[in-house]
């Protein structure tokens, strides 16, 4: 495996100039997926004898950048859009220019200007080539407010937007629009134009005929302003910003870097990723070398040929970490922390040296890739990412029919060849109420039941018929390495769903589900299993414990009662969210203790059920990558003395940032909570809730990083004096 992937590497480039070799690259990938299985076979049978040796054993004994050199480029451009949204009144702005010539960048910075406060909301929805009403309403009611939407229909969609929006002004951003078709745009306009005098729509596009469709819908046009091409000048500039990053310019790359900054055509996206590639070179012959590369000339496909060329020089780690993205969607908004298990399950992620985690490799991976900008940051949250248009275009011309999209309007099955599906249901918005053509799903059984070698099945959240396709489906998918089923709205997942013994991430977020099937037990390469928001689901496997693999377990939203026994067995755990203490049976506080690697946030639940004399077994002033804590006691145990020892023994590691304590029935709060001698230095939020029996607070005002207190639900607390200061006073 070590050749075959030593030659895929070698034949990347060939593919880009030689259009035939990617015939003959594709039937390589494809061998060397079916070879991989193979190894993955033998593995996990290895691993199965031997934990199931094991368990027999048991049984006889009774015993898981922030710099932006574009945003200088770009700033007195920025000042004046930023001056006439000021005084303006019409509602109509249009960004229009060519793919990668910086459109949606502009927009963002507008957008997310702090200085601005004009507008009561503001909402980002990402269009493209797919002009749904339905589903751009969607998107624009879910910005504006968070409350469940009860529409069943568009009519009814539009009446809650336009209700939302009221006497409310407004910004809304609609990026990448394609569509000039007046029918689309008076119908997507009718509830916006109940936002009050002032409210903006900034649209960027690259059809300049798109203002003439708004015109007609009678809203009036402040602004299009077409971005042109940098100048040769401009682009060497850029070029130089990111090439030399915050070091002096070497007059001796002068002459060639203009002859690459003007190849990349005055795009702002092509010279960012150029620059990006001359970075690690310092030496003159090698930036000739890119200069000269004929990939230059490669206009076929419609790819940008800088960014060819950037991909080119991908480390081939890389290069296939950022290909498997092209399962997604154009404009998928995704988080790294989302992103970077699916990499350790397809096996992209290069083992970690002793010491090291392999999430921390993921997530060097990916910071590569952003400053690289293969990735950038999306405009609607600074927490997510998103691929540019044309690095999306990139990355499906690099992984063919090795990725495929499967919606309601696919004529074409599955290829055999793929290996990662994407399933869409099309018409997302009222999926839900929407009773479907069983003919539909029996097509989409018809389309997959012949690629039986796909490695990633992925059901995106609007699908909510999945329950009818997988019972089917799942049997046959042998090689699944990712399961992804949003919204399973069966109470019980089929049994077969164990047989997938390759299987390393299962995403089942807001299923129906009241508990797993046993067989999950079986699922010994798992790494991931996310049941976050499965709100009817009150138990785990009584075997879970033998997924040894496991690295997040994700139980946030759920119903739990207790935890299956020997969860200390679990050593590889680093995400683990909630830890749920039921009476006499399943897990207990110590084998809390034994997960030594646990880091994030962790929710303790229930702790009306523990003994106080085992808590310190729990080792939490041991866990320092624990970042959020939760202590939540459920009922009305009335009794003070056992919920105050317990919290005394519950003291954190000095490096926790929140703390939430709830439904807590002691009298008092113990040292730790608010003594400044305590070390908890870096508290920045702590919420107290629903704590009948305390009648005064801990001295609060000692926590010099508290920025964020919440208190309430304190039925005896009537005042708060000078002792919330302890020994301290106000200055």
């Amino acid at each position: 495996m070590i050749t075959v992937t030593g030659l895929l590497d070698h034949a990347e480039e060939k593919q880009i100039v030689v259009p035939a070799v990617k015939k003959w690259l594709d039937e390589l990938k494809d061998a060397a997926y079916e070879a991989d299985d193979l190894l993955d076979e033998i593995a996990y049978e290895a691993l199965r004898s031997e934990l199931e040796a094991g368990s027999t054993r048991k049984k006889l004994c009774r015993l898981f950048s922030s710099h932006n050199p574009f945003d200088m480029a770009v700033n007195a451009k920025l000042e004046k859009i930023l001056e006439l949204l000021e005084y303006l009144t019409r509602q109509m702005n249009a960004l229009v220019g060519i793919g990668g010539m910086g459109k949606t960048t502009l927009a963002q910075l507008v957008y997310n200007d702090k200085q601005d406060r004009h507008f009561n909301l503001k909402a980002w929805v990402y269009v493209s080539e797919e002009f749904n009403v339905s589903k751009i309403t969607t998107e624009i009611r879910s910005k504006v407010s968070s409350e469940d939407c009860k529409a069943n229909n568009l009519s009814e969609l539009q009446q809650e937007l336009k209700q939302k929006l009221e006497g409310k002004k407004y910004l809304l951003v609609l990026d990448d629009v394609w569509s000039d078709k007046y029918a689309e745009w008076e119908s997507l306009l009718k509830p916006l134009r109940a936002g009050a005098q002032g409210s903006k729509i900034v649209v960027t596009t690259r059809i300049e005929s798109i203002a003439s469709a708004m015109e007609n819908n009678q809203m009036l046009i402040d602004l299009i302003h077409p971005l042109e091409k940098l100048s040769d000048d401009d682009c060497w500039s850029m070029l130089a910003t990111y090439a030399f990053h915050d070091e002096i310019s070497n007059s001796s790359f002068k002459d060639v870097g203009k002859e690459i900054a003007k190849k990349c055509g005055g795009l702002p996206l092509a010279l960012k990723t150029i620059g990006s590639v001359l970075r690690s070179k310092r030496n003159v012959k090698e930036w000739e070398k890119i200069s000269q590369s004929n990939m230059w000339n490669l206009l076929s496909d419609n790819i940008v040929p800088a960014l060819k060329l950037s991909y080119h020089y991908l480390p081939s780690h890389l290069k296939q970490c950022f290909a498997y993205c092209a399962v997604f969607p154009k404009g998928y908004e995704f988080y790294k922390k989302d992103l970077i298990p699916l990499w350790m399950a397809e096996g992209f992620i290069m083992e970690a040296k002793e010491g090291d985690d392999n999430e921390d490799v993921g997530d060097a991976y990916f910071k590569d890739l952003v400053s690289r900008s293969f990735f950038q940051m999306s405009s609607s949250s600074q927490n997510c990412f998103v691929m540019h248009d044309h690095m999306h275009d990139l990355a499906k011309s690099i992984s063919g029919e090795f990725c495929f999209m499967l919606d309601k309007n696919s004529s074409d099955k599955v290829p055999t060849k793929t290996r990662y599906l994407y399933t869409h249901h099309g018409d997302v918005v009222f999926s839900y109420v929407y009773d479907g053509d069983r003919g539909y799903y029996k097509c989409i059984i018809e389309k997959v039941n012949e690629s039986q070698v796909l490695r990633t099945f992925f059901s995106d959240e609007y699908f909510y018929r999945n329950w009818r396709v997988m019972p089917a489906l799942l049997p046959k998918l042998k090689q699944l390495r990712v399961l992804v089923l949003y919204h399973y709205r069966k109470r019980k997942l089929p049994n077969s769903i164990g047989n997938l013994k390759h299987l390393r991430y299962l995403n089942l977020r807001r299923a129906s589900i009241i508990k797993l099937p046993q067989s999950v037990s079986s699922l010994y390469n798992l790494q991931t299993l996310i049941l976050r928001h499965c709100k009817y689901l009150v138990e785990l496997p009584a075997n879970l414990a033998r997924l040894i693999n496991l690295c997040c377990l994700d139980l946030r939203g759920t119903k739990l009662r207790r935890m299956p026994p020997q969860m200390g067995n679990l050593v590889k755990l680093r995400t683990l969210t909630n830890f749920s203490l039921g009476k006499g049976c399943g897990s207990g506080i110590m084998e809390l203790g034994k997960l030594q690697h646990i880091h994030g946030e962790l929710s303790i639940e229930n702790l009306q059920n523990i003994n106080p004399e085992h808590v310190w077994e729990s080792k939490l002033r041991n866990k320092e990558q624990l970042k959020t804590l939760e202590f939540k006691w459920r009922g009305e145990s009335k009794d003070a003395k056992h919920a105050e020892k317990t919290l005394e023994q519950l003291w954190p590691h000095e490096k926790v940032e929140n703390i939430r304590i709830v439904g807590y029935d002691g009298t008092r709060f113990p040292y730790w909570v608010g003594s400044s001698s305590s070390s908890l230095s870096n508290l920045v939020c702590l919420k107290l809730i629903e704590c009948n029996n305390c009648s005064c607070l801990p001295p609060l005002g000692q926590l010099a990083s508290l920025k964020d207190l919440s208190i309430t639900g304190f039925a005896k607390l009537v005042s708060v004096g000078l002792e919330f200061y302890g020994s301290c006073r106000p200055q």
